[in-house]
Formats: structure tokens, C-alpha cells, sequence
């Protein structure tokens, strides 16, 4: 992973930063599918999916699906849902491959939220750096796929962590 180290602690900044890039914000509910939400609105602005198909459904189908065929990928950095000495984990304290299907099949099924592994999922599913841009340090983090199919194409979206307090305590 890439990260670009430029520290925004206000979060007008953060707007500011977006307009002075030609970018604008532009709302996602946060229900859950925000990140895919999100990732969708900008792969149908970049021309890589078509308006039917531009949604949460098909971006979390993406990102579970390829985290499903690279599970060696992923597994190292998923610990187990029970904590890493629960029923359910490996010495390590990782998932085992039960808990790995079921969490691939939540992620695709459920308004569970997105993470790293999904991010990082998606970026390499559609072959495009997802720049996350978020309050604090580092300000941008970059998700880059390794192959990149869709070149001078860059997904950019905004994590606002307490913006809607969402049974964060603040």
C-alpha cells in the first residue's frame, strides 16, 4: 500500500483540499453500502460500469467475490470474528476457511460495512487506484491494484469517520 503522508486535521481543509483538486463532495447515506455506494458512484463517472449497474450490489458482489478467490490474500489480515482465542479460530488467531465463506457471503448479503480488505478488493477487481482521502494523518490513503487496466483512471473517495455518529463515541 502506497500512502501519500499529508496530515489535514480540520476539516475544512479537507473540503478545501477537494476544491482546490476539481473535486466535489457528493453525499452517500450511510447505511452500511456507503463505501460501495461510493465506489460505485465513481466507477459509473469514470465510464466503467454502466448506470443499471452502477450500486452497491454489484460493487460488494466485486469486492466479495475476489476477496473469495484470494483467500491467501486475505486471511492473513482477517481475525477471526470471535477474537483470536474464540471457538472458530486458528492458532494464529485467523479465521478459518468456514468463517472466511461465511464473512465473503455477509460482505455480498448484508449492509456489513467495508474496510482495507474491501477497498483493496475493489481496486483490483476493477484494475483502478482508490484514493481514500479522511481527516487526520495520513490524509490520503492509496490503494493501488498492482495491474492497472483502466490507466489515468483514479477512484477518489472521502472517509468522514464521526460525520454521522454512528454509534462511534465521540
Amino acid at each position: 500500500m502506497n500512502v501519500e503522508v499529508f496530515e489535514v486535521r480540520d476539516p475544512f481543509l479537507l473540503r478545501h483540499r477537494y476544491v482546490t483538486s476539481c473535486l466535489i463532495f457528493e453525499k452517500i447515506n450511510p447505511d452500511g453500502h456507503c463505501l460501495f455506494s461510493a465506489v460505485a458512484d465513481q466507477l459509473a463517472c469514470l465510464g466503467v460500469l454502466q448506470a443499471p449497474y452502477a450500486n452497491f450490489k454489484t460493487t460488494r458482489l466485486a469486492a466479495s467475490t475476489y476477496i473469495y478467490q484470494h483467500p491467501s490474500d486475505f486471511l492473513p489480515f482477517l481475525p477471526s470474528i470471535d477474537g483470536e482465542d474464540g471457538a472458530g479460530a486458528t492458532d494464529a488467531g485467523l479465521m478459518t476457511m468456514p468463517a472466511f465463506e461465511r464473512y465473503c457471503a455477509q460482505m455480498r448479503d448484508t449492509a456489513i460495512w467495508g474496510g482495507e480488505p474491501e477497498i483493496l478488493a475493489l481496486s483490483k477487481a476493477y484494475g483502478i487506484p482508490i484514493h481514500v482521502v479522511q481527516h487526520g494523518s495520513p490524509s490520503i490513503v492509496k490503494h493501488e491494484p498492482g495491474t492497472t487496466l483502466n490507466t489515468n483512471q483514479v477512484i477518489r473517495i472521502s472517509y468522514h469517520r464521526r460525520m454521522y455518529g454512528l454509534g462511534e463515541v465521540i
